[in-house]
């Protein structure tokens, strides 16, 4: 509180939504067409992509699961997602 925020991580894209996955060392961030995971454990963030869909609506994680409104081949629909 109070400090200068640190930027993690950069796109051009809009983040549609972002989750924080139960270890606290990472976090999940979905964007209009892809998932990734963003590892901040270390001092140099780490960007990893998990997915890709036609269009993602909305994302949320319960557990291990990372559950994903999105599009993908023409099919609308909620996908799930192993965290780990």
């Amino acid at each position: 509180m109070g400090q200068t925020p640190t930027l993690l991580w950069r796109q051009s894209e809009p983040i549609v939504q972002a989750a924080w996955h139960r270890s606290g060392d990472a976090v999940f961030i979905a964007n209009q067409q892809s998932i990734f995971a963003l590892t901040i454990a270390s001092a140099q963030p780490t960007v990893t992509p998990l997915t890709t869909f036609d269009r993602v609506y909305d994302m949320t994680i319960l557990g291990k699961t990372l559950y994903v409104a999105a599009e993908k081949d023409g099919t609308r629909g909620l996908w799930s997602l192993q965290a780990e």
